[in-house]
């Protein structure tokens, strides 16, 4: 239950171009993966996402295509 509600509150937050509390947000669904099927997906969604935000705060991409590439696990659509 609190897995999926930190999930929430992660995408909640890409919606509202808040990355690094989005980012940080889903820091807590990986501490709370006790689904080893989950395991290996949210952490390649993680790194995927960490790197976009970091390219977000360089200004190599902009909040809007964050935005949209959060909901598709980091990735350009």
């Amino acid at each position: 239950m609190q897995r999926n509600q930190w999930f929430a509150i992660s995408s909640n937050n890409a919606q509202e171009l808040r990355f690094q509390a989005a980012l940080d947000a889903f820091a807590n669904v990986l501490l709370l993966d006790d689904d080893p099927s989950l395991r290996a997906g949210d952490h390649a969604f993680y790194e995927q996402c960490r790197t976009m935000v970091a390219q977000v705060q360089s200004g190599e991409l902009s909040a809007a295509s964050a935005r949209t590439q959060w909901s598709n696990g980091c990735r350009p659509q």
